[in-house]
C-alpha cells in the first residue's frame, strides 16, 4: 500500500482552520490550542469575550472583601442572560461551566475578588 501524505484541516479555538500535515514518520504532530483566559481584580464590568464562545470556568483564586460576589452574563454588559452567580467572598476555587455562550461573556464582579475567567 503506498504511503500517501495526507493533509487535514483542524480549527482550535475560534481561529479559522489550519492546515497540518503527517511528519516525516507518517505520524500526525501534536497540534496546541486551548482556552483563553481573563484575569479579573477588581470591582467593575468586563467584557470577556464577544461572539460565539464556551464559557468553561471560573477559578477564584482570592476572595474578595465584604459582599464580594461575581456574576457571568451571556452577552455584552449585565443586560445578557445570568448564567452563574459565585459567592467570592466565602468561596475560592475552580467552578467548572462548559455553557455555550450566543453573544459573549460579561462578568460584573463586586468587593474587588481576583478571579479568573476560562473560555473557548
Amino acid at each position: 500500500m503506498p504511503n500517501n501524505p495526507v493533509t487535514m484541516k483542524v480549527q482550535i479555538g475560534g481561529s479559522s482552520g489550519s492546515s497540518v500535515s503527517p511528519t516525516a514518520n507518517g505520524s500526525l504532530p501534536t497540534v496546541s490550542g486551548g482556552y483563553t483566559a481573563t484575569h479579573i481584580t477588581t470591582s467593575t464590568t468586563t467584557l470577556v469575550h464577544t461572539g460565539p464562545c464556551v464559557f468553561h470556568a471560573v477559578v477564584v483564586n482570592t476572595k474578595g472583601t465584604v459582599a464580594s460576589q461575581l456574576k457571568v452574563y451571556d452577552g455584552i454588559d449585565a443586560s445578557g442572560t445570568l448564567l452563574a452567580i459565585i459567592d467570592s467572598l466565602n468561596l475560592s476555587g475552580t467552578f467548572s461551566f462548559d455553557i455555550a455562550c450566543v453573544t459573549g461573556i460579561a462578568v460584573v464582579t463586586t468587593g474587588a475578588p481576583d478571579v479568573t475567567i476560562i473560555y473557548l
